[in-house]
């Protein structure tokens, strides 16, 4: 019933292979990009299929079993991060080898898939502060925002044709699955002709209906992320609790008019410090058995916020019996806790970073940039000094405070005049603390010679 998901134990370099969602898995987004994975990698597409014109790319071939993939799954396999950004990795692990068993040894190319991750939809609903916001979602991606039927067609096609065999797709990604028109097409297509176990997520803002029970999904997970519409919203930012319980509620009750047993439908609940009290835990469970669902899954995270964010897993440990006793209680319904670290698990609530803008004879431009991960406004006192590579020198130029709203960054520059300072290397360091109890936060240098 308990079970920790994708534990980032990065092992040291070169000692054994490492295993990582990439190695046996595949991800397509709704703009045709194909980044290693999500996760930081995300942010670093290796490739993008053609739009336009879909089968002018052998996926297979060309992609998953292209040269950035195979050598990819070499650098894994003998133990080293294959790019930069894997340090941050939260599908990074070495928890296994079966993985490695779907990779021909010889040549570094996949035999079969794990899981066929599916972004059909890069546009959302609801405005999640951890992820990409409403306002700017049509701007940070480039075109097309919702996945082609003519491209998804085509990746399955391929994988049919080079007889790769895949054992699930998931339908997820940074938007929400159902905001494609051809979402139940998809998932037909998709299971008909490669016979995989389909699950979707949703946030379950819309209105029921029945081809979400006929296109041949085998799971749905329904975002419930409070018992109330306060505690809901405070993380689902314009989502109606009620919608989704309308939802999920005809669902249940397609299902049964219908006579069949899938999809499994899942009560999916972040666990944040708002929501995670004992009483909001009863009341989920019992709710969610009332509606018809086949289980709870109760999402433990150390994301900005989750239960277990500053608590190290404390608060996790407490509730466990609580959820055994109820999973006893109400044998309708299974009730799972799951845990997984996320690429905050490394991160400090506030990040700082520090880049040379300018430099010419007379003086040099610094700016720096604070952002507040949390989901609540965190006040921090900043110092900045400057010292000199020959250590005759260390001044304090900047002392300040800061209230820095959620999600929000603070950027400022520092100008550093030249003039009556000797030749050399210089580094300048941001110092973020606490302002109560003086503890660091983190820090930041930055290098550059007058």
């Amino acid at each position: 019933m308990f079970a920790f998901e994708h534990q980032r134990i990065a092992p040291p370099s070169g000692l054994h292979p490492m295993n990582c969602m990439a190695i046996d898995s595949f991800y397509v987004k709704a703009n045709g990009e194909i980044p290693c994975w999500c996760s930081p990698g995300e942010h670093h597409p290796i490739t993008r299929l053609d739009t336009e014109h879909p089968k002018s790319t052998a996926v297979v071939q060309d992609v998953l079993n292209g040269s950035v993939f195979k050598r990819m799954r070499q650098e894994l396999r003998e133990g080293r991060l294959p790019f930069d950004y894997c340090k941050g990795c939260s599908f990074l692990r070495n928890d296994g080898e079966d993985a490695w068993s779907r990779v021909d040894e010889s040549d570094g190319t996949v035999k079969s898939l794990n899981t066929l991750q599916v972004e059909s939809s890069f546009l959302c609903n609801v405005d999640c502060p951890l992820c990409v916001r409403l306002p700017v979602r049509r701007q940070v991606k480039d075109p097309p925002h919702q996945l082609s039927m003519e491209l998804f067609t085509h990746v399955i096609d391929d994988l049919v044709t080079s007889d790769i065999s895949v054992r699930e797709i998931w339908f997820s990604g940074r938007g929400e699955p159902l905001m494609n028109p051809d979402f139940a097409s998809m998932v037909k297509y998709g299971k008909d002709r490669l016979g995989a176990l389909v699950t979707a997520h949703t946030n379950g803002n819309f209105s029921f209906r029945d081809e979400l029970v006929t296109c041949g999904l085998d799971e749905i997970e329904i975002a419930f992320d409070g018992v109330d519409q306060e505690t809901y919203g405070k993380y689902r930012r314009g989502g109606k609790l009620e919608r989704v319980a309308q939802f999920a509620k005809d669902y249940s009750e397609a299902k049964r008019r219908l006579k069949t047993a899938t999809p499994e439908l899942v009560w999916k609940m972040v666990l944040f410090e708002w929501n995670s009290s004992d009483q909001e835990i009863s009341r989920a469970i019992a709710w969610a058995d009332e509606l018809g669902l086949d289980r709870v899954l109760l999402m433990n995270t150390d994301t900005p916020g989750g239960m277990s964010y500053r608590d190290a897993g404390r608060r996790l440990r407490e509730i466990e019996p609580l959820v055994e006793r109820l999973d006893a209680e109400f044998p309708g319904i299974r009730v799972e806790i799951h845990g997984y670290h996320s690429t905050y698990s490394a991160t400090p609530e506030v990040d700082c970073q520090l880049r040379v803008e300018q430099s010419d004879a007379t003086s040099t431009l610094i700016a720096g940039r604070l952002f507040n991960h949390l989901l609540e406004t965190r006040s921090v006192d900043v110092q900045v000094r400057l010292q000199s590579e020959r250590g005759d020198a260390d001044v304090t130029l900047v002392t300040a405070s800061y209230d820095l709203p959620e999600r929000a960054e603070h950027v400022n520059t520092f100008p550093i005049d030249h003039v009556g300072r000797e030749n050399g290397d210089y580094r300048l360091w941001v110092s973020v603390a606490d302002p109560v109890s003086g503890e660091l936060i983190t820090e930041a240098a930055c290098d550059f010679s007058i």
